[in-house]
């Protein structure tokens, strides 16, 4: 029998393990079941007692989880001339290869930016996208949104969600899939960071001399 099910015949052990594995909108049904319980004579008034006072605690701590859950981060906007020179800065500092370059607008490939050098950080992306707007020097996550939905289409990403029961889910995590994406990063991590793309036109023999250049 699960905690968000209706508990009838339960004795007071499986009534405290009740109310401390309930969700937050089931507690009053196990509160009713407490009450049930104790007319019945399964629990006494001693034990009804511990098992309210067991309940009130429960609500208190959800709510509090639920309170820091939902607080927000709030970063300081830059003057809107940094936020541009930031724009620009993050846009053409050849963060996708030319191929994929090509596919995403200015803003976009700025956002691209900032997931690349969280990535060659810490191996994934966990930013928010309020957090990687501000940083790549936009004024909305509406870039952010519609970077993310058309790397994940082409296959450039994943996005592993986190969801949070009852409160404020957790920030995503992006990891980088594109095979022609992650050698273009090698590449500008040895100092090579040139018009290469390994799935353009070059030749093989072209191909090759860049790689042993």
């Amino acid at each position: 029998m699960t905690a968000t099910s209706m508990v009838h015949d339960l004795n007071r052990d499986q009534l405290l393990v009740a109310v401390y594995s309930a969700p937050g909108y089931r507690i009053d049904a196990v509160v009713s079941s407490i009450y049930s319980a104790q007319l019945s004579d399964q629990i006494n008034d001693e034990q009804a007692d511990e098992l309210h006072t067991a309940a009130n605690h429960r609500r208190k701590v959800l709510r509090v989880r639920r309170k820091l859950c939902a607080t927000k981060v709030t970063l300081p906007r830059p003057a809107p001339e940094q936020a541009l020179a930031n724009r620009r800065t993050w846009a053409f500092s050849g963060a996708l290869p030319p191929s994929l370059r090509s596919r995403f607008t200015a803003g976009e490939n700025a956002v691209a930016a900032v997931i690349r050098a969280e990535v060659r950080r810490h191996g994934t992306c966990t930013l928010s996208n309020a957090q990687i707007a501000r940083a790549a020097g936009l004024r909305s996550t509406t870039v952010v949104k519609r970077f993310m939905r058309e790397a994940r289409r082409l296959g450039l990403i994943l996005v592993r969600l986190r969801p949070v029961q009852g409160g404020r889910n957790k920030t995503n995590i992006v990891t980088i899939t594109s095979r022609a994406w992650l050698r273009w990063n090698e590449r500008a991590e040895w100092g090579h960071e040139r018009a290469y793309d390994s799935e353009s036109s070059l030749n093989q023999d072209t191909a090759r001399k860049l790689r042993s250049a």
